[in-house]
């Protein structure tokens, strides 16, 4: 009998335990993503600028070139990279360090560090790049991120709108959680709106493949690319562009920038040595 009774408190116990456990999975896992990314999502622009501020450090961009013919090509870029629902300002810094990465602030600020700009071999490479960076803006992605590493307490002060005590929040996270790499489900969505950037353009639509079998390439010459190091697994995304590319129908090409602005881009930008084997094309 009191073996009975026994066995009856321990499964009772052990449902009770797997209900909660259960119910904190969902608050803590998916639960707390799901709340926090639907909080971001209905954030108003002015909001979602006001947390962008909390997210800003100077010091990203202290070494970024500043000559005015690079500016000026950099300012036309910027301009083209909005779509017809997005009204963000975007701005692009060009900064000198070897690292082969690219990251997007989110409040449009969109930087590009030389060690990948010398890989690039055309404008539609580039902007691809730039469209995938822009797209992790529009998708919010950092501050959906950022709300999910605060947890609970961020989510609260999205839901409630108190955006004071959650822009505080996101200051106090450090730059690290900007430059941090996003998930397979974020990096697809931007995958997708760099996709969409290069057709919206009638560039090469081939140029996102390229990009990251560019920076794959740079991975085997020594060279890490933290584009591709910190987002996860390259050959699927790869694989799945190209599954794209051949069910799209074909699309005019054009061309946006002249060779003159090319040359401007890439000025004084040291293009690393070609690893062995075929002999890479020319920028």
């Amino acid at each position: 009998m009191i073996a009975r009774e026994t066995r009856r408190w321990v499964v009772g116990g052990a449902i009770i335990l797997g209900l909660v456990g259960g119910g904190l999975y969902l608050v803590v896992g998916p639960g707390l993503r799901w709340a926090t990314d639907t909080a971001v999502e209905a954030l108003p622009q002015e909001v979602e600028s006001r947390l962008a501020l909390g997210l800003t450090d100077s010091t990203l961009l202290q070494h970024a070139l500043v000559d005015p013919e690079r500016f000026a090509v950099l300012e036309r870029i910027a301009k083209l990279l909005p779509d017809a629902g997005d009204a963000r300002t975007y701005r692009i810094a060009i900064v000198r360090d070897s690292i082969v990465n690219a990251f997007a602030l989110p409040d449009g600020q969109l930087v590009m560090h030389t060690g990948l700009l010398a890989r690039l071999r055309d404008e539609s490479e580039l902007f691809g790049v730039l469209g995938h960076e822009a797209g992790h803006v529009r998708q919010r992605h950092t501050l959906k991120q950022v709300a999910r590493q605060l947890g609970l307490a961020a989510g609260l002060s999205i839901v409630i709108g108190d955006a004071g005590g959650i822009t505080g929040m996101v200051a106090g996270a450090g730059r690290e959680l900007v430059q941090r790499g996003h998930g397979r489900r974020e990096e697809e969505e931007s995958d997708d709106e760099g996709l969409a950037t290069l057709r919206r353009l009638q560039l090469d639509p081939g140029g996102m493949v390229r990009v990251l079998e560019t920076l794959q390439a740079a991975a085997g010459d020594g060279h890490i690319p933290e584009f591709i190091s910190t987002h996860p697994a390259p050959e699927r995304r790869i694989a799945r562009i190209r599954a794209q590319l051949q069910a799209l129908p074909p699309a005019p090409r054009g061309r946006i920038l002249s060779e003159a602005e090319w040359a401007v881009l890439m000025r004084g930008i040291s293009v690393p040595p070609a690893p062995p084997g075929p002999t890479r094309p020319a920028p």
